[in-house]
Parts: structure tokens; sequence; C-alpha cells
């Protein structure tokens, strides 16, 4: 028999299976398509956290720059705390906050690392604890006693270093385990920054307020100041 029949036929069916669609499925064309609603879930995520990371900023900077700008004034100018008590205190001051900053930023990163540690009731109780201190350091309990309001500056000074450095380490890291993303990053930043400039509108506030001669107007002042701080 001839055998390029044959051969002909062969040669059809491989040319037919050549062209033949593939039945496997595509793994392209099985991926779910991301829908508006979880797109839109997310952004109101992100816009929350922003709002929440700045927020925070806002409470810090009105206390923190009212604290710089007025202690010294209150307690030299006020209530004349001796100058030896005001440099003691000064430089255990200096020594303090060289030693915790990092010390806190170690064991927060550590027990962070360990899985043990939740930043944000950090970060909420140690702002309450921070608004509290603030009030404390503007108003003495024995402002005409030497040695008491020496102890007070000392006191004072300690425990606003300890909670200002806890709440902002931990603020601070907590950037990271927030959002990943560049852009969200960005987004947090920018709130972070305005929070921030609405925070530091405190100190204009603070001059129709202070008076050297009578500083119970400004005690309250820092009160609202401090509840607004928390809240």
């Amino acid at each position: 028999s001839d055998p390029q029949p044959t051969q002909r036929h062969r040669d059809k069916e491989a040319t037919r299976s050549r062209t033949k669609p593939s039945t496997t499925p595509s793994t392209h064309t099985n991926r779910k398509p991301i829908s508006r609603a979880t797109t839109r879930r997310e952004e109101m995520a992100v816009r929350r956290a922003a709002l929440a990371y700045g927020a925070t900023s806002c409470g810090a900077a009105a206390i923190h720059n009212i604290f710089i700008l007025y202690y010294v004034q209150l307690f030299l100018e006020v209530y004349k705390l001796s100058d030896s008590w005001f440099y003691f205190g000064e430089v255990l001051f200096m020594l303090w906050n060289s030693f915790n900053d990092p010390y806190f930023g170690y064991l927060i990163e550590k027990q962070g690392a360990k899985g043990g540690l939740n930043k944000l009731p950090l970060i909420k109780w140690g702002g309450l604890s921070w608004s509290l201190v603030f009030v404390l350091v503007f108003v003495p309990l024995f402002p005409n006693d030497p040695s008491a309001l020496g102890l007070h500056f000392v006191l004072a000074l300690f425990l606003y270093d300890a909670a200002l450095s806890l709440v902002m380490l931990a603020h601070s890291s907590l950037l990271a385990d927030l959002v990943v993303d560049s852009n969200e990053r960005a987004t947090l930043n920018k709130f972070g920054s305005m929070g921030g400039v609405v925070g530091s509108c405190s100190v204009l506030l603070s001059h129709f307020f202070w008076d050297r001669t009578d500083v119970r107007s400004f005690q309250v002042f820092c009160f609202i100041i401090g509840l607004f701080a928390f809240f």
C-alpha cells in the first residue's frame, strides 16, 4: 500500500492538535478582581490610623511646647527656686534623660519583637500619666518651702521626661507597625506634622493667661491643655 496517505493523515492530525485551543484553565482568568468596597475600606482604615497618629502628635506638641517655654520662668521667677536646687535638678535631669531614652527604646523593641507588647495601650495610659505630670509641674504642692519646692522640681522633671520618652518612643515606632506602603506612611507623617502644628498653637494661647504676679489662671489653662492632650 502507498504510505503517503497515511503520512498526510498524520500531518493533518498534528497540525490540528497544535491549533486546538487548550482546555486548561488559565491562572490569570481565575483571579478575582479587587472590589471597590475592599479598596475603600482599606483607605478608610488608613485615614483613621492617620487621624489617630496626628492626634497623638497634636497632644504631645500642645503640652511639651508649654513645658519647654514656661517651666524655667515659673520656678525661678515666680516661685523663686534657689540656684543650687535649679542646677542640681538640671544636672540630674540631664543624666536621667541620657539614660532613659535608649533604655526605654530597647525595652519597647525587645518586648515588641517577642510579640508581648501592644504599643497602643502604652501610648494611651502613658499619655494619661504624661498629662497628669504636666499639670503637676505647674502646680507645686508647697511653693513656700524651699526644700519641698526643690524636691518637687527634681521629681517633676524626672517623671515628665519618663512619660515623654515612653509615649513618643512608642508613637514613633508605631509607624512601621501600622502601614507598610510608602504612600500610606507618607500620609501618616503628613497628619503627624499637621497635628504638631495645631498642637503648637497652645503656645500662642498661653500668652493670654501667663502673668508672673498671679499664675492661677495660667495653672487652670495648663489643666485644660492637659485634658485636651489626653483626650
